[in-house]
């Protein structure tokens, strides 16, 4: 095809054109492309603070404080702070810049773990958390007969530079007496011990005698929770606030607490004698001191014995107590006795005791159950649990009619609980049995919120048609209450 000179020119001048705009479209892809590119770096490429934010958050624990308050908090495995400084070089190097994400480890062992990678795990750990106080968890759930030799993980727990910096040290499923026996000054800021051995052994076998236990001395322990197993503290007592007991002698726990003069929380539950056809003795040395707790302000006790129930009670004074569960099992000849031990203890408390719980098999009446509570008026929360004969109808009663001075017993009671000792009301109980009851329930609840904004009621027990109308009646009238069977609120309002 033959062009004119113009067209020639015409055609060279549009390719010239051409030629620029896919010069410039190809810098504007350009462009955008870096713009897009760099809008994804900016996602994916997070301040410091705040992923150093996210890291504590993913790996929070409880601290020190929070764990002695509440042991059970102890239970839950640390989350793996390695896992997070893998998903990156910056990650890793952000997550190794925080000591306090490494301050808490768990090992679980089991049949197939790598104990020489927990071992320098371990040591990592020790090595990033530089000066924090470290906790460290072993938990050694194997059945019994199964051993994992734990020898590289102690050789790093006992270096001294490692072991003057644990500050809590729990053995979970087992009791590790060549380990326990190592734990001396070389542990100066060790506060909380906690040993569980979940070993199904014979406790008679176990805690048999005491001699075998090992001996620990740790210079400053605060807190001691020991389950089916037992340690002998040979440091001294007086720094020792908190302790947890199970499974244990009553021999053991009323040795520590007689020995722990600055207590402010003990809690001991489920124990025995050292022979199962009779009781073990009460030695003279606690029939004769009273011994005073000024910091006692929680104590739980956990035993059928009306020798060691009265003889305890009878040398004890809780001047600063707030929260007391006493699990008793007392029969009626006695019951004189017990409550005379036990008015005392609760005398010495009336100025701080706000929850009372009143469990085991005794047999209260009415006149025992107001001598017990007629000192008391900080009480807000009171409950009774499998309480012999007509021990919850007692407690009703009490609390229904005038005290001694004309007051209300526990004026400044806000939540009732009755638990299992109705259950031979409601399965053999009578009618007018039941109806007595709730009658007698209706007008404590009646009386108690002319004088309060609120009331709390849980009581396992069959209401009447009557009790519960009268009840429903209470609310719609403007009354803050709420009924409750066995912790569920009742299907009948």
């Amino acid at each position: 095809m033959d062009l004119s000179p113009q067209e020639v020119d015409c055609l060279r001048t549009e390719a010239e054109n051409l030629e620029f705009t896919l010069q410039h479209l190809s810098n504007r892809r350009c462009l955008i492309l870096r713009q897009i590119n760099a809008a994804k770096s900016t996602a994916r490429v997070l301040p410091t603070e705040t992923l150093s934010t996210i890291l504590a958050f993913a790996c929070r624990q409880p601290n020190l404080d929070d764990i002695k308050a509440q042991p059970n908090l102890g239970n839950h495995c640390s989350r793996d702070i390695l896992r997070f400084s893998h998903v990156s070089s910056r990650w890793r190097s952000v997550a190794f810049s925080i000591p306090q994400l490494w301050k808490i480890m768990t090992i679980q062992v089991h049949a197939f773990l790598d104990i020489q990678r927990s071992a320098d795990v371990l040591a990592l750990h020790f090595r990033n958390a530089k000066a924090q106080p470290f906790s460290l968890c072993v938990c050694y759930p194997l059945e019994e007969g199964i051993h994992i030799n734990l020898d590289p993980i102690t050789d790093i727990l006992f270096q001294e530079q490692h072991s003057e910096r644990v500050a809590w040290l729990e053995l979970r499923g087992w009791y590790p007496r060549a380990w326990l026996s190592r734990i001396s000054h070389n542990f100066p800021n060790l506060k909380h011990i906690r040993c569980d051995d979940a070993a199904p052994r014979n406790p008679f076998l176990y805690l048999n005698p005491p001699d075998s236990a090992p001996h620990l001395t740790p210079p400053n322990l605060e807190s001691l929770s020991l389950s089916r197993c037992l340690v002998i503290i040979e440091t001294s007592w007086e720094k020792i606030t908190r302790v947890n007991l199970t499974s244990q002698l009553i021999w053991t726990c009323a040795q520590i607490l007689f020995q722990c003069p600055n207590l402010v929380e003990f809690r001991c539950t489920r124990t025995f004698h050292v022979t199962e056809e009779e009781e073990e003795p009460i030695p003279e040395p606690f029939i004769v001191a009273i011994h005073t707790f000024p910091y006692l302000t929680h104590i739980e006790w956990g035993y059928q014995s009306t020798d060691w129930d009265r003889a305890i009670l009878r040398h004890i004074r809780l001047p600063a107590l707030k929260y007391m569960s006493w699990y008793s099992y007392v029969y009626h000849v006695d019951m004189a006795g017990y409550v005379a031990s036990f008015f005392d203890v609760l005398s010495s408390a009336q100025a701080t005791l706000e929850e009372l719980h009143l469990l085991g098999q005794t047999f209260w009446n009415e006149n025992q159950l107001q001598q017990l509570l007629s000192p008391l008026k900080h009480v807000h929360h009171i409950s009774l649990d499998k309480g012999e004969g007509n021990a919850a109808g007692a407690l009703v009663s009490v609390l229904t009619r005038p005290g001694f001075e004309g007051e209300d017993n526990l004026p400044s009671l806000r939540a009732l609980t009755i638990g299992f000792c109705l259950d031979e009301w409601n399965l053999h109980g009578t009618e007018n049995h039941l109806s007595w009851l709730s009658i007698r329930v209706v007008e404590m609840l009646q009386n108690r919120l002319t004088k309060s904004s609120q009331f709390v009621v849980d009581i396992r027990m069959d209401w009447t048609e009557g009790a519960q109308e009268r009840v429903r009646k209470m609310i719609r009238d403007g009354a803050d209450l709420k009924v409750l069977d066995d912790g569920e609120e009742v299907e009948w309002l």
